[in-house]
């Protein structure tokens, strides 16, 4: 199924899978049916949808995942059920769910790129305000 924003204005477009599919509490592989000629200098961004990861628990497994320019295969989602409430009964039990084909699982977005040029240094300026401060340092 092509592609769709589902408003006009939107950032992310839904993605479907093109088969039924039964997702498990491991990483489990989608087809979509879509392949992407993604220009250079842009990648494709997928995420989860946020009313199926509510509603169902059903994520994309490695949190975002990154389709770049130069990738001319099948896009394939990698997702999970993870834990979440869903009644009294199944509280925090992971379950697998079942979708039909043509079912939004996931959302794209399209975004520019810039790639860094690294340098190899024997230090870093710490003058900053947060300095060399990690997890936590700037409160709860």
């Amino acid at each position: 199924m092509k592609p769709f924003y589902a408003h006009p204005g939107d950032a992310g477009f839904d993605i479907t899978c093109c088969e039924k599919v039964t997702i498990y509490d491991f990483p489990t592989l989608v087809r979509t049916g879509l392949v992407f000629e993604i220009p250079r200098g842009w990648e494709l961004q997928i995420r989860s949808r946020s009313g199926l990861t509510l509603r169902q628990g059903v994520v994309v497994a490695q949190g975002t995942g990154t389709v770049d320019a130069d990738y001319r295969g099948e896009l394939l989602l990698m997702m999970r059920v993870i834990p979440c409430e869903m009644t009294p009964e199944d509280h925090d039990i992971p379950h697998p769910v079942s979708f039909e084909a043509g079912s939004r699982l996931a959302q794209g977005v399209f975004a520019p790129i810039r790639q860094a040029i690294f340098t190899q240094v024997s230090h870093v300026s710490e003058d900053t305000t947060r300095g060399s401060g990690g997890f936590g340092s700037t409160g709860v």
